[in-house]
């Protein structure tokens, strides 16, 4: 498994979550999506080979092998495939040399954007001092049966309360936010700590990591936006839990009050943010509890989301042998006959004529005549052919070009020519 194969895979599974995140938002709880984000972040740093018959991959190669064979976009069959050429390019030595070096360079440049990001975040964390509402945020969560064990700080630097750290997670708030107002103030609280809880200060911090080593990839920077999105309005519905669906239109103006504050967004912190208001709003309006056949399909779709996308398929490149990634097995074949002789009706040669070519009526050139030949027969190279055409009798062989193996057949194709008797 390489590194441009679990790239390209995770983007088809992106866009493949993306598309669903359409249909199914407000449908299904928000912390599916992040599930499936998850898996995402698996299928590009995970090197499995769990391949499956059937997946979105394989469905690719079997429509390209239908094309070919029908030659509809002029693909010959057994010589060119869009994918051989892919290959061949990124094996050159000459592309791995450019690619390595402008990955490095453009990932280093990455990384120092969001390195200034993380020590802008920590100096803040480092100068916010004990919080003066530290025993009401404590008596909250104990009240709502939560572990208090999250530090609370204050900070003159931020206008916004924000969730922030994987090793010492805190809640900090802004200096003199006033805790008078009871809605406001739980809703903030209890939203924060569900960043803590769900630890999605880690999970911004790897999604930065990958960014910085998949910048390549336009789809990859779609987890960013999206996982943001979806951490949002998953705490939301972990707070209305909390709260109960009675005050959703309450918690709403709460969101609607903390996001009209002027504040930088920042990477490495979790807040009520000013962006992505309206469909935060719309979720938490649309909030119920999850009935037991939406809970049955979140459990469903991640599995199958793995198995269309998530898998591998069973596709054996070229260079995937030279490269040593699979193995070769030879197995002396039994002794068969080396030709098989058939009578085939002309209404079955003809789609397989080559018209194009000169050819008089003595002789009937045949390009990639496709037959089926029961796999206890075996593979025969010559195929001995005879058929009538205008009470004319035909024969010749046919050279093998190309075969597949289905489950009960080979699917062979032979190429040559016919001469009137």
């Amino acid at each position: 498994m390489n590194f441009v194969y679990m790239s390209i895979s995770a983007a088809f599974m992106i866009l493949a979550i993306i598309g669903l995140r359409k249909l199914l938002i407000n449908k299904v709880p928000h912390l599916v999506f992040e599930f499936l984000w998850i898996l995402v972040l698996v299928r590009l740093y995970i090197p499995y080979d769990f391949a499956t018959d059937h997946n979105f991959y394989n469905l690719l190669y079997g429509i390209r092998g239908k094309l070919a064979e029908t030659d509809i976009f002029n693909i010959d069959f057994k010589n060119y495939y869009i994918d051989r050429t892919f290959v061949e390019f990124v094996t050159m030595s000459s592309f791995k040399y450019l690619f390595t070096l402008v990955w490095i360079v453009v990932g280093l440049m990455v990384f120092s954007y969001f390195w200034h990001d993380y020590i802008s975040a920590k100096k803040i964390w480092k100068n916010a001092v004990p919080a003066t509402a530290t025993e009401q945020v404590q008596n909250l969560l104990q009240k709502k049966g939560l572990n208090n064990k999250f530090d609370v700080r204050e900070s003159k630097e931020i206008s916004m309360p924000m969730a922030y750290g994987v090793l010492h997670p805190t809640i900090i708030l802004p200096a003199g936010f006033d805790t008078n107002k009871t809605i406001v103030f739980e809703a903030v609280i209890l939203h924060e700590y569900m960043h803590l809880k769900y630890h999605h200060p880690f999970l911004q911090h790897i999604i930065v990591l990958i960014l910085c080593v998949n910048w390549f990839n336009p789809l990859i920077w779609m987890i960013y936006r999206y996982i943001g999105r979806d951490m949002e309005i998953s705490c939301d519905m972990h707070v209305l839990d909390q709260i109960g669906s009675n005050n959703r239109e309450s918690y709403a103006l709460s969101l609607l009050e903390m996001a009209s504050n002027k504040g930088k967004d920042m990477t490495f912190y979790n807040g009520f943010t000013k962006h992505l208001v309206r469909e935060r709003t719309v979720a938490i309006m649309k909030y119920k509890k999850t009935s037991i056949k939406a809970a049955i399909f979140s459990v469903l779709l991640p599995v199958v989301v793995f198995l269309l996308f998530g898998t591998s398929d069973n596709y054996v490149f070229g260079d995937e042998i030279e490269a040593g990634e699979m193995e070769v097995v030879i197995v002396e074949a039994p002794e068969l006959p080396n030709y098989r002789e058939i009578f085939v009706p002309f209404s079955e040669l003809e789609p397989y004529l080559v018209k194009n070519d000169a050819q008089t009526i003595d002789e009937l050139k045949l390009n990639e005549f496709k037959t089926l030949i029961p796999l206890e027969e075996g593979l025969t190279e010559e195929l001995h052919v005879n058929t009538e055409v205008a009470m004319y009798q035909y024969s010749g062989t046919l050279q093998l070009v190309d075969a597949d193996l289905e489950k009960e057949n080979f699917v062979s194709y032979y190429s040559g020519s016919l001469y009137r008797k």
